[in-house]
């Protein structure tokens, strides 16, 4: 995890060391955005509602936008089994917190006060917290599984696209709508068997996704 972390840490210190020395032109600043996110897993599984946070830094270089940060979001999902047997329901339950390398085009012109971003990069997926919960038709009490010892991180490739609208000339509003692949799952260890992929392999390689934010430049335009 600390060398996910030392990454973006040199990413930022780079483009905030260049766009702050470039002050003087209006087409290369720095910004920043804090935003909600919201994504939802294709699995075999049911998801719950999963959300997360997160904020990111960007460099914007003319229209191209390289942005780095951390957000964090929930991968809950369930399993009924209905009338087969005494359980009704397992439930999982997983924290992720993600390092994003993120790279943007602006489709649009530049003096336009509606801006429409393609972007690409790699998310880093740090896995956390998992825990996992069996419920019973009997009115049995309830009990936890088997928690991991070890966490391995992942890695997904991102493909989004993100409309953002002008409030004046500091801030912005935006959406972002995205799709994630997973190119490395991210394992669980546990004492009683082996490492094993999380979900069962390949059923959490792909989720889809809504970011709403608030974008904020460091200087005026």
């Amino acid at each position: 995890m600390s060398k996910m972390i030392r990454i973006p840490l040199i990413f930022i210190s780079a483009i905030t060391f260049y766009c702050f020395g470039q002050q003087s032109r209006n087409d290369q600043f720095l910004t920043s955005e804090l935003f909600l996110t919201s994504p939802y897993y294709f699995t075999e599984y049911k998801n719950q509602l999963n959300c997360g946070a997160g904020l990111l830094i960007s460099g914007n270089i003319k229209r191209f936008k390289l942005s780095t940060g951390i957000y964090y979001n929930t991968n809950k999902y369930y399993e009924l089994f209905g009338n087969l047997g005494n359980t009704d329901k397992v439930t999982y339950k997983i924290y992720y917190h993600n390092v994003p390398l993120l790279f943007g085009f602006n489709m649009l012109p530049t003096m336009n006060k509606n801006i429409l971003f393609i972007s690409t990069g790699i998310i880093f997926n740090i896995p956390s917290n998992y825990s996992s919960t069996i419920y019973f038709n009997d009115g049995t009490p309830s009990i936890e599984n088997e928690k991991p010892v070890n966490y391995n991180s992942g890695s997904s490739l991102r493909l989004g696209l993100q409309f953002e609208r002008k409030l004046n000339s500091i801030f912005c509003i935006y959406t972002c709508v995205f799709a994630d692949y997973k190119i490395q799952l991210d394992q669980l260890a546990f004492n009683n068997s082996s490492p094993q992929w999380h979900p069962p392999f390949p059923v959490n390689r792909f989720l889809m996704g809504l970011n709403v934010g608030l974008e904020w430049r460091y200087k005026k335009e």
